[in-house]
This record gives C-alpha cells, structure tokens and sequence, in this order.
C-alpha cells in the first residue's frame, strides 16, 4: 500500500506538468516502475524532473514515514552532458552509474541482440542447475 502512494505522487505530478515521463509514441509512456522494494523513475532529462524527483520523494517520506536511502540510489541518463550528471546527482544525493545495469538480476540498458548480453544470466542459470 506504500509503494502505491508513491505511484499517486508521481501521477500527481505529471497530471500538474511537473514530472514529464519518458513517452515512446503517442499512446505510450512510462513514469515508475516499482517491484516490491525497488523503484525505477524514467521520465525525460531536465531540470524540471529533478526538481520533481526530489518533492515526490520528500512528499513521500512526510506521508509514509519511511526514509529512502539515497546514498544507495543511483542515477541513469542516456544522452545528458556531465555537468548536468555532476550537477543533478549531488542535489538528489545520490551517485552516477552507467547502462547496462542489473535490476532484480536482469541487465538494463543493453543490446539484447547480442549474445555477450545473455551471458551473464547464462552462467546465473546454469550454476542454479549445477547445484
């Protein structure tokens, strides 16, 4: 039920014009990804989603009580200049990390059509089996 007052802050946000999701076309758009205590913003790169990222969470905590660890998030962009990185990370307190990444033992942000791509899920699998 937490994470869900999470997810209305965000729509809340991007109802008001303040948060703007990363849109793939016309009819598509994502804004949040939320898997039990893991959370995924993904909106467009600019000063005004920064802003907005810091109320959200700042709403978030006020209303829910619990403290996100920013020292553990992370930020990723494609296509930004590191000054705005630089700048961006050190207001939301948090570090500068690279694409691909893992999520819940899934690589983010890679070529998929690439067999180097697969292969650390690969070896995950077969030292599962192996056991």
């Amino acid at each position: 039920m937490v994470a869900e007052e999470l997810a209305i802050l965000v729509r809340k946000e991007i109802s008001i014009g303040m948060y703007k999701p990363l849109v793939i076309n016309n009819e598509c758009s994502y804004s949040l990804f939320q898997l039990a205590d893991d959370t995924i913003f993904m909106g467009e790169s600019g000063w005004d989603n920064v802003w907005a990222i810091k109320s959200i969470l700042r709403a978030f905590k006020m209303l829910s009580g619990l403290k996100i660890n920013m020292g553990k998030s992370k930020l990723y962009v494609c296509g930004v200049e590191n000054h705005f990185l630089e700048v961006a990370t050190s207001f939301l307190c948090c570090k500068i990390d690279k694409t691909p990444f893992s999520f819940l033992g899934i690589t983010v942000g890679g070529n998929h059509r690439h067999i180097a791509f697969w292969n650390p899920m690969i070896n995950s699998i077969k030292s599962r089996l192996l056991s």
